[in-house]
């Protein structure tokens, strides 16, 4: 658990060969541990290393089929790497076996919307909201909408937004790896 502490402190910090590092070993160390190849595919997806992510995120779920983390992060993986119906698939099995995790949610609502299934994936929207979710969604999108928002004026305000990750503060780092295939639109963050 050492090694994938160190892990996360070096990707944390933007020391991504270090954070690498770590992450191997913690995998050489505990292969059946789900946790180190969840945060392995974490860093290989900040990096734009797709398949890593997926191959990771895949073991992780294989080892610990039942958390919803780690299905999240197979789902989120896929997305990032742009396969979108590897997405949707993982994602809807990800919520049948967790309806509680909304960030699942929302990694399914947005490949169907990239897909060009806006209102499935509305219905998914929908889904997070009925859950109370869209004060969360307010905040990380740094805005003051909420449930009473129309469909017509969300989608308009999310239109207008893209984002390449969820974690801004990696931004910098990340030229060459998520960035290199452009930004992929979600109603998360501003430009």
């Amino acid at each position: 658990m050492v090694q994938n502490t160190l892990g996360m402190l070096g990707m944390f910090q933007w020391r991504w060969a270090e954070a690498e590092q770590a992450y191997q070993r913690a995998i050489a160390l505990e292969p059946a541990n789900s946790y180190p190849h969840m945060m392995y595919a974490l860093l290989c997806t900040f990096l734009g290393r797709h398949d890593v992510a997926l191959q990771q995120a895949g073991k992780a779920v294989e080892l610990d089929p039942l958390d919803p983390m780690t299905n999240f992060r197979l789902v989120q993986s896929s997305y990032y790497a742009r396969r979108y119906e590897t997405a949707v698939q993982t994602g809807r099995t990800a919520i049948e076996l967790s309806q509680d995790f909304p960030y699942t949610h929302w990694y399914v609502a947005w490949p169907l919307a990239a897909l060009g299934l806006k209102n499935e994936a509305w219905t998914f929207a929908d889904e997070i909201r009925l859950r109370r979710c869209s004060r969360l969604e307010s905040r990380l999108a740094g805005t003051t909408a909420g449930p009473t928002d129309s469909r017509e004026t969300h989608f308009r305000w999310s239109s207008k937004r893209t984002i390449a990750t969820p974690f801004q503060a990696f931004r910098p780092a990340l030229r060459g790896g998520l960035f290199r295939s452009g930004t992929i639109p979600t109603p998360l963050c501003r430009r």
